[in-house]
């Protein structure tokens, strides 16, 4: 008989010594204790399973933190107040309007813009008007990729081919004439987080010269000096010169 009230015991079936039944505890379904997502739901976060249900789980916060000028971005497209750990450090914001990082990679060197073609879709900018003629990289850069190719031997396909820090391709491009004037505007702050993320790939001001996205026309592309600032169209777009680089952005 004691055998038998143990084993009813364990399934949960309890006997006072009366002899009068107890009740089994009720205990809490995983929606009540808070475990209501899924871990599609929580992507990118680390994440607490339901005990019962290990298909149930509860997002934990991350420590990701607004992003400023001078901001390291990390491969999941967040910045952070200390390094997380598990992530890689890939680019540093330089632009908060319109959410935009500059690659720590410093990028290729002796690369051409492309061929000397008309590009589809691409405003023909002038060096005194490119800060309200193709603004947009990204924008700029597909259509570039798209009438040249999908190749890394010219500037644009560079970056739209690149997939540093694991970011799938066509995330990177090479930014507008307008956008690397706002990079080098803010090149202060950029170099103290390159060089606080443990990079060397500092904005400097030597007599190099970032190809832009934006078109001046069939036979040009305008280019930042960062010796002076200067935005103009003054290479040739077949030209490969070791002074003429491509430097990728991504948006976050």
């Amino acid at each position: 008989m004691r055998k038998y009230l143990l084993i009813m015991s364990a399934g949960c079936i309890g006997w006072l010594a009366t002899g009068a039944q107890a009740a089994c505890p009720v205990f809490p379904t995983c929606e009540e204790m808070g475990y209501t997502m899924t871990a599609t739901d929580c992507s990118g976060r680390a994440t607490l399973k339901c005990p019962s249900d290990h298909a149930k789980v509860f997002c934990i916060a991350d420590s990701s933190t607004e992003c400023q000028i001078g901001s390291v971005l990390y491969n999941d497209l967040k910045c952070y107040d200390e390094a997380p750990s598990g992530k890689t450090a890939i680019g540093i914001v330089f632009d908060t309007s319109k959410r935009l990082a500059i690659s720590l990679d410093s990028g290729k060197n002796s690369i051409s813009w492309g061929s000397s073609a008309d590009i589809s879709g691409l405003d023909n900018c002038t060096g005194s008007n490119y800060t309200s003629c193709g603004t947009d990289g990204q924008s700029n850069t597909q259509k570039i990729v798209a009438a040249l190719g999908e190749s890394s031997d010219y500037a644009a396909g560079f970056c739209y081919t690149s997939t540093y820090g694991s970011l799938p391709k066509g995330s990177w491009f090479l930014p507008s004439a307008s956008e690397l004037k706002t990079l080098y505007n803010n090149r202060t702050q950029i170099n103290t987080g390159i060089t606080a993320a443990g990079f060397s790939s500092t904005i400097s001001t030597a007599s190099i010269y970032y190809w832009s996205s934006t078109e001046r026309n069939s036979y040009s592309a305008l280019l930042l000096g960062l010796r002076n600032g200067k935005v103009s169209g003054g290479k040739f777009k077949n030209r490969s010169l070791s002074d003429l680089y491509a430097r990728c952005a991504v948006k976050y």
